[in-house]
């Protein structure tokens, strides 16, 4: 893997990993959740490349090994949701469609494949880059929030946060139940059913404090939403081929609203993966599988 830098003019860095191999199937973009970094995606990177495809992945800002928005380095923050989704545009024109060139990758087809958060970006993306893209797969993807109380009152603990950061002029502060990073044992997450990887995971995290994320803003809860908003009214516009991958047993995001933007989506695979969690890009074996393999013959039907 390559390891590059763009940097924003705002002096924002943004860290991207690439591998491109000769007589590739195509080209594969990766938009990672929230939390996430490249380097917990080594062996999802190692499989697709050994699977003759060529990849790409960067660090959202505010995570990974790229800038941090807010002065709590383990703070989930963005300022607006679309800062996400302008970053990821200017990756495709200033670094990704030079190394298709460079790679003499022009005609290799080029698909967008997400993960949660990753999933709310990529289809915002949509709305600029869709012409970039032949395909696009939307793993678990953050289209609702799975919320552990009732709508009503997550949205009054919302409002009183930010009505409280703003009196106070604090720049960003936890959402109600949030806080710096603490690591959860294997039995008490949400996340996969694969051990392994898991551990893997909290390994790689504990070896590279850098990479460590807390729970989210207010802000970032705010900015979620509105993002999510403008998916459900922009949905039917996405006339690219799309796959829908939802995790049957997910606690993360809501399944119902994953439902809706599928249904509203002009060139559908929809298909629910029975008994897996919310990362199925890191499930246990058996789900593991039928995950990427859904995702193969998707790719080229």
């Amino acid at each position: 893997m390559q390891r590059g830098v763009w940097h924003h003019c705002s002096d924002i860095k943004i860290v991207y990993y690439s591998a491109f191999c000769d007589n590739a199937k195509g080209l594969i973009v990766l938009s990672t959740g929230r939390v996430e970094s490249a380097r917990k995606y080594a062996e999802l990177l190692y499989d697709l490349y050994h699977n003759g495809y060529s990849v790409f992945i960067h660090d959202h800002r505010g995570q990974g090994e790229s800038s941090r928005i807010s002065d709590n380095h383990h703070h989930g923050h963005i300022e607006v949701f679309s800062d996400y989704v302008t970053d990821f545009g200017s990756i495709i024109d200033d670094v990704i469609s030079p190394l298709v060139t460079q790679n003499q990758h022009q005609q290799v087809p080029r698909y967008l494949l997400c993960h949660s958060m990753g999933a709310a970006i990529g289809a915002l993306l949509l709305k600029t880059r869709e012409s970039f893209f032949s395909k696009v797969v939307f793993c678990s993807p953050m289209f609702g929030i799975a919320s552990p109380v009732p709508l009503w009152l997550a949205t009054i603990m919302l409002k009183v946060s930010l009505w409280w950061y703003k009196l106070t002029r604090t720049k960003a502060g936890y959402f109600v139940g949030s806080s710096n990073y603490v690591p959860i044992a294997y039995e008490k997450n949400r996340l996969m059913q694969s051990e392994t990887r898991y551990q893997l995971f909290m390994q790689t995290y504990s070896q590279h404090p850098n990479l460590q994320l807390g729970g989210v803003t207010s802000q970032w809860v705010f900015n979620a939403l509105q993002a999510i908003e403008e998916i459900q009214t922009m949905a039917s516009s996405i006339s690219i081929p799309a796959l829908v991958l939802k995790a049957g047993d997910d606690s993360v995001v809501s399944n119902g609203a994953i439902d809706a933007i599928a249904a509203a989506l002009p060139k559908v695979t929809y298909q629910t993966v029975e008994r897996a969690r919310h990362e199925l890009l890191f499930e246990k074996d058996d789900i593991r599988t039928r995950t990427l393999n859904s995702i193969e013959a998707f790719l080229h039907n």
